[in-house]
């Protein structure tokens, strides 16, 4: 009888344990929540805008929660360990988001959301756990917009070397052209080359992309290097082609279908062209290495 009745109290104290636990976590997400909205909303506004180089931001974090899923039985078999670091960090990203709000920055807002999750991270379950996870919550990082002024500082060289290089191209295929910084001008219409075709849009969702592979890989160092270095050329050669593309449409056809459904299409098929060549490097240096027993 008093057996019985211990393991019912323990059986309520556990589940009284666990409801309390809950219960702080909902408050706390829903605290987190009220004091990122304004974050929030602008990390909407910026994956969703017309000329967004973040629209893949909207699957981060879905994927990134698949990846922690992924580890769930590697982190099952380590000790919680709880870090009075992540309280620091903690502290710095809220500090971070309050001065952040207070200037109307949100560049610094978002990315103190990382640093709150890492400290969390190290503050609940510590260092060894973090570690297992480092990767799942880094790539949180590609959710998080660069400033403006860095993208146009990155975007705008890389713009005119597209154009530049199209309109040679265009050249050499016997077509006449003139070309004025970014627009491109043909015998019967012109061609504005715009942000999209820069190749900076591609580049990141590159880099992001190759990450993910080059973490899918266990690839060492030496592999994902070179894999993440190739998303440079390979964004910049695939949209030269879209330039192309595009100045060969608007010499035969006109201003208005190259602006139409036809530049949306190009926009899917020159990505898809990033992608196929981003997979064959990675296979190119899996294959290298495999050789030289990269694998055991």
């Amino acid at each position: 009888m008093i057996q019985t009745a211990v393991q019912e109290t323990g059986k309520l104290w556990h589940r009284n344990a666990r409801l309390s636990t809950m219960a702080v976590i909902m408050v706390g997400v829903l605290l987190f929540c009220i004091a990122y909205w304004p974050t929030f909303v602008w990390l909407w506004e910026r994956a969703t805008a017309a000329d967004s180089y973040y629209s893949h931001a909207l699957l981060v974090p879905f994927l990134s929660a698949y990846l922690v899923w992924r580890r769930k039985e590697s982190v099952r078999k380590l000790q919680w360990q709880p870090s009075a670091m992540g309280f620091v960090l903690i502290l710095s990203a809220l500090a971070v988001h309050v001065l952040s709000m207070l200037l109307d920055v949100y560049f610094t807002s978002g990315f103190s959301i990382l640093v709150l999750i890492f400290g969390l991270s190290l503050y609940l379950f510590g260092y060894r756990i973090t570690r297992e996870l480092l990767f799942p919550l880094g790539f949180l990082v590609f959710m998080f917009p660069l400033p403006g002024a860095a993208l146009d500082a990155v975007g705008v060289p890389m713009k005119l070397f597209v154009t530049t290089s199209g309109a040679r191209i265009v050249e050499l295929l016997g077509i006449p052209v003139i070309q004025e910084g970014f627009q491109l001008h043909f015998p019967s219409a012109s061609l504005v080359i715009g942000n999209p075709c820069s190749g900076l849009r591609s580049l990141i969702s590159l880099l992001a992309l190759g990450s993910l592979y080059a973490y899918f890989l266990a690839a060492p160092l030496r592999v994902v290097a070179p894999i993440l270095l190739a998303s440079i050329p390979i964004a910049l050669f695939s949209n030269i082609v879209r330039v192309v593309m595009l100045s060969l449409i608007t010499y035969r056809y006109g201003s208005d279908a190259a602006s139409g459904s036809l530049h949306d299409v190009s926009g899917i098929a020159v990505f898809v062209l990033a992608l196929v060549l981003l997979l064959a490097t990675g296979k190119l240096f899996e294959w290298r290495l495999s050789r030289h027993g990269w694998r055991s």
